[in-house]
């Protein structure tokens, strides 16, 4: 009887595709989702890349960034020693607010990558610093601001710096604090403090409530 004879045959698997990408571009930076400004800040940008040396162009809000379409001296370009390309805008302002891409091409090939963020205002005070209540009725401390957009947080401390608690007494309604009724005693200061979260930012604020008495003749 013959023996069976097995041969073994090597199987050959298909090489790793290799990537047909001369280069990929990025937007080096720490702010990847939920990014804000104050205005007023000095923002750097850095574009970097891996693979070639790509040409690169960067935009804002759709335009250009050249040397010789210069649409706002605060904006400019420029490429640093270690090959990084950067976007550069100085004392950033409200309307600066929307898209920068980074585009590289080389060769007829090109990627690109774009950060979009938003800028606000600082928390400036916008309600009057001396109010008015009547003694005996209901009083409204209003802490209106004008930072852009509302801020997201306030709180409320008398003059002494001791939290004012929620209570029937005292109501917090968006930037009013609510005193029903206004006693001699709640003519004094208020520190209204005022957080935007977005920005981490803090600012607290002095409101004199003064009161008036209502005569009948």
């Amino acid at each position: 009887m013959l023996a069976t004879m097995f041969v073994l045959v090597p199987l050959l698997l298909p090489a790793p595709a290799q990537s047909t990408k001369p280069f990929t571009v990025k937007i080096n930076s720490p702010w990847k989702t939920n990014v804000w400004f104050d205005s007023g800040k000095n923002v750097g940008f850095p574009c970097n890349y891996t693979g070639q040396k790509p040409i690169f162009r960067w935009y804002h809000n759709d335009v250009e960034i050249t040397d010789t379409i210069v649409t706002d001296a605060r904006i400019s370009t420029y490429m640093a020693s270690d090959g990084e390309f950067f976007l550069n805008i100085h004392n950033i302002k409200y309307e600066d607010a929307g898209t920068i891409k980074c585009v590289g091409e080389l060769n007829g090939y090109s990627d690109s990558a774009e950060l979009k963020f938003e800028v606000y205002e600082p928390i400036t005070l916008k309600a009057s610093a001396i109010q008015y209540g009547q003694l005996g009725g209901d009083a409204e401390v209003d802490c209106e601001t004008a930072g852009r957009p509302g801020p997201a947080y306030r709180f409320w401390n008398f003059k002494n710096r001791t939290s004012v608690a929620q209570s029937e007494k005292f109501d917090f309604s968006e930037s009013k604090l609510l005193i029903k009724p206004m006693m001699d005693e709640d003519a004094t200061d208020y520190i209204c403090g005022v957080y935007n979260g977005k920005t981490n930012q803090l600012k607290r604020f002095r409101i004199t409530l003064r009161c008036w008495i209502l005569t009948t003749n």
